[in-house]
């Protein structure tokens, strides 16, 4: 498969890449509503035998479901992409199939990124593979959703109260903290007076009635000044205490059970993807008090159901756990096929590895998979002989399946999709006698 710019080349014949291929569709560009395909078999171009049928299918999380309006001209597929699917976040999965009435006799699997012109970048990487850099440009745009309330002028006239109310106590925490500034200075004056006066007092040894009331008198006016600096600090830090604070949660449930919350205090959760405010003046007027009020959405994200964030193992953590660094300084995974062991009975499959693999065999061997999640798609090379792929109870093999038998010196890939409770296999040959 050879990728172009809006375009990809796929030979039905034979297929010579050790996994699946993706292109990048730059959202904005003139053409980024077309993707052009080009059809080969065995090296020439392709011809659609007659009665036969070209169909593309794309969808998110290997779930196909939203099918392209496509014209076959000559050898090239010509793909529309709609507003609906070029508003998808991040990665797509595709097939380009052959089908025969609802048969399919052979089909190619692809993948399509939305990458946004601007930062170059995918705005909302889905797929293993993606880098550390991606995942900080997701993480700080999902930090950023919480300014936009500052933004937005869709603010209650309570809400907009209760941001004055904040401000005038900003105020009064400087116009405290300035007196309290005044008090200590004053207290420091006067105590310095008084000492300053008995020391005199008692060098001089004129001790007298009135002279002690004076001092008594100066000590009680230093102690009244120190009284007031001290009362002032007290009210600077209990209005201190009053700022609002922010919460990340991952479930309403969560929230609901947290602790401390206070007024104006504001939260994240993952679950809704919104934003909410802790309301204890029944600002809205519904007479709930209190309430946490929902102050916004995260329109990039609120389409995407709560079972396929928490599906995915790269933010499984971090919406069960509500830390995003679990997500930021998560392993990543490659794309590289592993060599997997031949020495045993039955070969096992490790899916956090890698989703493509490599296997030598001398006779057939039967494959169990693990750490996969519905909707994933693998492959793996098998040289030297072929896996057994009998179990019934496991697999369900396609159509086209042993519709193409390796020959001199080629040897067989398996696709496979995780469909419910089984893996559907469909299998091709490709050129190589041994893994390089």
């Amino acid at each position: 498969m050879q990728l172009i710019t809006h375009e990809l080349t796929l030979d039905f014949k034979r297929i010579n890449t050790a996994c699946v291929q993706v292109i990048d569709i730059y959202r904005g560009d003139a053409n980024s509503h077309q993707l052009r395909i080009k059809l080969k078999s065995d090296g020439l171009p392709f011809s659609l035998p007659s009665g036969l049928t070209m169909a593309v299918e794309v969808g998110i999380e290997n779930k196909l479901g939203l099918p392209l309006e496509c014209t076959l001209t000559d050898d090239v597929l010509t793909c529309i992409l709609t507003e609906e699917v070029l508003l998808i976040p991040g990665m797509m999965y595709g097939q380009v199939a052959i089908k025969d009435g609802d048969a399919v006799l052979s089909s190619s699997a692809f993948r399509v990124r939305i990458v946004d012109r601007v930062m170059n970048q995918v705005l909302y990487p889905n797929v293993p593979g993606s880098t550390k850099h991606d995942m900080d440009t997701a993480l700080a745009e999902a930090r950023n959703l919480s300014t936009e309330l500052d933004t937005k002028n869709t603010a209650s006239q309570g809400l907009i109260s209760s941001l004055n109310q904040a401000i005038a106590n900003a105020d009064e925490i400087k116009t405290y903290a300035f007196d309290a500034q005044n008090a200590k200075n004053t207290a420091i004056e006067k105590a310095t007076i008084a000492v300053n006066k008995a020391e005199q007092t008692a060098s001089d040894k004129q001790i007298t009635e009135t002279n002690r009331e004076l001092t008594t008198q100066n000590a009680q006016t230093a102690q009244e000044a120190m009284n007031q600096t001290i009362q002032a600090e007290q009210r600077v830090i209990q209005l201190m205490s009053t700022d609002t604070k922010s919460y990340f949660f991952a479930t309403i449930t969560e929230r609901d059970a947290a602790d401390g919350i206070r007024d104006c205090d504001r939260c994240s959760v993952l679950e809704t993807r919104a934003d909410y405010i802790y309301d204890t003046h029944d600002l809205d007027g519904n007479d709930v008090n209190p309430e946490w009020i929902k102050t916004s959405e995260w329109d990039a994200l609120k389409t995407v159901a709560w079972e396929i964030i928490t599906g995915k193992p790269s933010f499984a953590a971090v919406a069960t756990t509500g830390s995003f660094y679990d997500l930021v300084d998560a392993p990543a995974k490659f794309d590289a096929p592993v060599v997997l062991d031949n020495t045993t009975d039955t070969i096992t499959w490790n899916l956090n590895d890698s989703y493509n693999a490599v296997v030598t065999l001398t006779q057939p061997k039967p494959l169990t998979i693990t750490n996969f999640y519905n909707g994933c798609v693998c492959s793996i090379h098998c040289y030297g002989s072929t896996l057994d792929f009998s179990d019934t109870a496991q697999y369900q093999l396609s159509a086209n399946f042993g519709f193409l038998e390796p020959v001199d010196n080629e040897h067989m890939m398996y696709v496979l999709n995780r469909c419910g409770t089984k893996w559907i296999v469909s299998a091709v040959p490709v050129g190589g006698e041994e893994y390089e």
